[in-house]
């Protein structure tokens, strides 16, 4: 029973390390600024499913550089939501 055990931390490490390395390599990726800006008010529709309901979705978002803040108001359903 050691043995397999063993065979599967075996396997187990080789993953950590591998999900690792993947991770460092995106880590170390380019951070050139993003082509696009989102900027703005946008607006929409959401559907729910079953008893949730469906309503409007409004974001006003403000944008510099490659972050990203702003408000979200989600109407209709069941509950409203307001995010800042």
């Amino acid at each position: 029973m050691c043995a397999k055990g063993g065979k599967v931390m075996k396997v187990v490490s080789w993953l950590l390390a591998i999900v690792c390395i993947t991770f460092l390599g995106c880590a170390a990726g380019s951070t050139k600024p993003p082509s696009v800006d989102v900027t703005g008010t946008w607006a929409g529709e959401w559907a729910g499913t079953g008893a949730v309901g469906s309503g409007q979705l409004t974001m006003i978002l403000q944008q510099s550089g490659a972050s990203v803040t702003g408000n979200a108001a989600f109407t209709g359903g069941r509950h409203q939501l307001v995010a800042r």
